[in-house]
């Protein structure tokens, strides 16, 4: 979970989105062939709550970028477009 507390601007450098949200998956590691961690979709429920998010750039229009997973923005404040 990513929280502003009062005001939180995030402005992109250049032509950089915002915020770029990856997100990996790990499907399964063995370990010293006595333990398994299993992990899937990391990022999967993520949230982002109460940030402004906007480009300095304004020939680039994607403020927030996301390749992978949903992540839920809740009160956000975003000056652009969302991919």
């Amino acid at each position: 979970t990513l929280v502003g507390l009062g005001e939180v601007v995030v402005r992109a450098p250049g032509w950089e989105s915002a915020l770029v949200w990856g997100g990996y998956t790990v499907r399964g590691v063995k370990l010293f062939d006595q333990f398994e961690l299993q992990s899937s979709n990391a990022g999967a429920g993520a949230r982002v709550h109460n940030l402004t998010l906007c480009q300095r750039n304004q020939s680039q229009a994607t403020a927030v970028y996301c390749t992978w997973g949903t992540p839920l923005l809740t009160h956000c404040r975003i000056g652009g477009t969302v991919h």
